[in-house]
């Protein structure tokens, strides 16, 4: 039993050690590509919730890139509500 533990254990750890050298590498393979800070180019990383899951997923973009999906949300969010401002009438609803 405390054989089969300790085999776990060992286990767990090596594979938490492997994962932490693969993201060590992403890391020096997207230093290069960072642009200057505060330029459209420069590149942000951030852990964001992936639905269904506890874990975090790494999620790296330029600011343009960031900039251009709120940019899409803020009007996909805007055509939703000025829809329901003014109703449904007939075929303009999709239905």
């Amino acid at each position: 039993m405390k054989s089969m533990i300790l085999a776990t254990t060992a286990a767990l750890t090596l594979t938490g050690c492997a994962g932490l050298e693969v993201r060590e590498a992403r890391s020096a393979d997207w230093a290069g590509q960072q642009g200057e800070p505060g330029s459209p180019d420069e590149l942000l990383c951030r852990q964001e919730k992936v639905a269904g899951s506890i874990l975090r997923k790494r999620v790296c973009m330029t600011r343009a890139e960031r900039a251009a999906i709120k940019e899409d949300s803020e009007d996909a969010t805007r055509s939703i509500q000025d829809t329901a401002l003014r109703g449904c009438a007939g075929s303009s609803c999709g239905g």
